[in-house]
């Protein structure tokens, strides 16, 4: 008996994928959790696994369509079994189980049209990059193995300078870029956002960075120190950490942290799950490997997704406070500037030179008032100031 595999949701904030490339031909036999195709969401590339074992009977989808989560994808079953002539959408597997559309063929001479005529070998973040730069990948020769296009081979082709008589050019966006343009357009649009903002005395932060640094002999990064507070901020005030959907507000009993990393043109938004058990050392250490997988385009589904709480961080630029857009459905953000040097104010009276830093919060009103907001931040700044 066939078994109908559709595609499952892998975001919060999306229910489209876009198909990058099958994994798996009609006639495979493939087991239980094997991957089936390789597919592209609005936070990371991803595989989508098998949940049967079987006989691939029919594949539905072209690369670089869009397709929606409840569509089924594939069907399994013995070999020589015959199937419908079309799969049919599976109900209330997606928001929205709509049979995938149909891929339009590439314009002869665009970018991606000859690669995919000939079956180039390229990863996923290889192709986005050539899309972006107007490359056609067949005129770029791969150097790993059975030919594979990587990153390397695609910026020795093209030329870093940019032509002074360039003409201006249409630049096409990633599934991941459009989607978190959807989702940052419905955040300012329909959630209310109000800021608070509180300027953080820095010299205990400085001076724990000091002593307490990495195997390595290198600094742990602010971000996680500001996790780490963060997180035990957010079990004092519980009310913060979790998700509201209008409808329903949903509150964790554990701290999942997301932390903001730019990976190129990309923002990927990595998930520190269990943040309030973890060290800031853990913390540091998971921080790089998640930071260093969004860079390469590796990040697996389980670590982008499950976030109740955000940090945002352009300490790393001459950026001293900025308000953060919330990152939809949670309840609340926080911004950190950068560090800078102050003169303050002491109890006697007397001036001294300080470290500082200001963190911005951003809230749904709907959900998180004035005085809870405030409370949290004001959380922050003592355990940063006394605690560590």
């Amino acid at each position: 008996m066939s078994v109908e595999i559709p595609m499952p949701r892998l975001s919060q904030t999306t229910d489209e994928v876009k198909l990058i490339r099958w994994l798996v031909a009609v006639g495979d036999l493939v087991a239980k959790g094997q991957a089936l195709c390789e597919v592209e969401n609005d936070k990371t590339t991803m595989e989508v696994e098998s949940f049967a074992a079987g006989t691939v009977l029919r594949l539905a989808g072209e690369p670089e369509s869009m397709i929606s989560a409840g569509t089924v994808i594939a069907v399994l079953g013995e070999a020589g079994e015959h199937v419908a002539s079309a799969p049919t959408a599976v109900p209330g597997a997606g928001e929205r189980a709509t049979a995938p559309a149909a891929a339009p063929a590439p314009a002869a001479g665009a970018p991606g049209a000859a690669a995919a005529a000939k079956g180039l070998l390229a990863t996923p973040l290889v192709r986005n990059l050539a899309r972006k730069q107007g490359v056609d990948l067949s005129r770029v020769h791969g150097s790993g193995a059975r030919g594979l296009i990587t990153r390397a081979d695609l910026e020795a082709y093209v030329p870093g300078a940019v032509p002074a008589a360039a003409a201006a050019r249409e630049v096409p966006l990633s599934a991941h870029q459009r989607a978190v343009a959807r989702a940052v357009t419905a955040a300012k649009t329909q959630v209310p956002h109000y800021y608070l903002k509180v300027r953080i005395g820095a010299d205990r932060l400085r001076a724990w960075r000091e002593a307490n640094g990495r195997a390595d002999g290198t600094k742990v990064a602010v971000d996680a120190v500001l996790a780490w507070a963060c997180a035990r901020a957010l079990l004092r005030h519980p009310r913060l950490n979790g998700t509201f959907t209008g409808e329903l507000l949903r509150l964790e009993s554990r701290v999942h942290l997301g932390i903001a990393v730019a990976a190129g043109e990309e923002l990927h938004v990595p998930v520190i799950h269990g943040a309030e058990g973890k060290s800031i050392h853990e913390i540091d250490r998971e921080l790089s490997l998640l930071a260093g997988k969004a860079k390469a385009g590796g990040l697996a589904g389980a670590e982008v997704t499950g976030g109740s709480f955000t940090i945002t961080n352009l300490g790393m630029y001459p950026v001293e406070e900025f308000a953060a857009v919330l990152n939809v459905p949670q309840l609340a953000i926080v911004a950190a500037g950068r560090m800078t040097q102050e003169i303050a104010a002491s109890d006697d009276g007397s001036f001294r030179v300080r470290s500082a830093l200001t963190l911005t919060g951003s809230f749904d009103h709907r959900a998180i008032n004035g005085a809870q907001g405030a409370a949290f931040l004001t959380e922050i700044k003592r355990i940063l100031e006394e605690e560590l």
